[in-house]
C-alpha cells in the first residue's frame, strides 16, 4: 500500500470511528445510519470504505501555506475550495509579497491593442519600474514588438495584472479554521446551529449566509496556536482558532472566532 493510501485509509477510520461514537448520543441521527462511515466535514456525503478513492487528503492550511494534512474531503469539496477560494488566498498572498519585497509579479500586456504579451512587472524603487516580456507566450508576435523598439517607435501598452475576490479569501481562511476545529475536535463539533451556518457559507461562497467572517487578522504569540476557548465574559462563549500561513513570502498569523450557540 502506498504512503499517501495508508495515511488516507487511517484518517477514515479514525473519522469513522468518531462518527460511530457520536452516533450513541441519544440526540443525534445520522441518516443512512450505517456503520464505518466517513462524513465529508463540507458536503455532509456519507462515504463507505469501497468508496475512500473518493477521498483525499486535505492539507490545512493548503499545502502552499506549508499546511499539513489533518483530515479527509472528498473530491467535489477539494476541487470547487481549490478553484473558487484557495486560489485567491495564494493571489492575495503573492501580490502582498511582491508589494512587501518588490518583487516581480506576473502581469499580462497588451500591445497597441492588437496582441498580447505574458511577464512580469517590478518596482524596485518609487518611480522605478522594470517590466519582464515572456516570449515564449506570444513567439509569433514577440518579433515585431522587438522591431518596433529597435526602430525607436514607443508602441501602446496596457498592462493588467489579476486580482483576488476579497471575499473569497475570507471564507478561503474561514475553510481552513473550520477544518482544523473538525480535525481536532471531531464530529461533536458540528453539532452547532452556528457552525451549520459557517459550513454552509464555506460551501456557498457566492452567498452572504453569515453577516462578518470573523477573521481577525494580526501577529499571535506561538502559545495560542491551534483552538482556543474562550468563556469569559459568558455573552462571548466561542471557539477561537489560531493559525499561520507559511508560504514563499512574510509568515502571518489569523485568527477566527467560532462562536457558541446560546440557548
Amino acid at each position: 500500500m502506498a504512503r499517501n493510501d495508508h495515511k488516507r485509509v487511517n484518517l477514515f477510520n479514525q473519522f469513522a470511528s468518531n462518527l460511530d461514537l457520536l452516533k450513541e448520543h441519544p440526540s443525534v441521527t445520522v441518516e443512512p445510519d450505517a456503520a464505518n462511515t466517513f462524513l465529508c466535514p463540507l458536503c455532509w456525503k456519507l462515504y463507505s470504505i469501497e468508496a475512500i478513492s473518493h477521498l483525499t487528503l486535505e492539507h490545512v492550511p493548503p499545502d502552499y501555506f506549508g499546511g499539513r494534512v489533518r483530515i479527509l474531503t472528498c473530491q467535489i469539496c477539494n476541487n470547487t475550495s481549490g478553484h473558487l477560494l484557495d486560489s485567491h488566498l495564494a493571489r492575495k498572498e503573492e501580490l502582498d509579497n511582491a508589494l512587501a519585497t518588490s518583487s516581480p509579479v506576473e502581469a499580462t500586456f497588451t500591445v497597441n491593442k492588437s496582441f498580447k504579451i505574458k511577464g512580469a512587472l517590478q518596482v524596485s524603487k518609487p518611480g522605478h519600474v522594470s517590466v519582464y516580456l515572456n516570449k515564449s507566450s506570444n513567439p509569433y508576435r514577440f518579433p515585431e514588438l522587438i522591431q518596433l523598439l529597435e526602430q525607436g517607435s514607443t508602441p501602446e501598452v496596457k498592462y493588467h495584472i489579476k486580482g483576488y475576490n476579497k471575499k473569497h479569501v475570507q471564507i478561503a481562511l474561514l475553510r481552513i479554521a473550520y477544518l482544523i476545529a473538525v480535525s481536532e475536535l471531531g464530529y461533536g463539533f458540528l453539532c452547532n446551529d452556528r457552525i451549520h451556518e459557517v459550513r454552509l457559507q464555506i460551501q456557498h461562497p457566492l452567498q452572504d449566509i453569515m453577516p462578518s467572517s470573523g477573521i481577525i487578522p494580526g501577529n499571535y504569540p506561538d502559545e495560542v496556536l491551534g483552538i482556543n476557548y474562550v468563556s469569559y465574559p459568558s455573552e462571548e462563549d466561542a471557539f477561537l482558532v489560531v493559525f499561520d500561513l507559511r508560504s514563499q513570502g512574510v509568515p502571518f498569523d489569523m485568527v477566527y472566532s467560532f462562536q457558541e450557540q446560546t440557548s
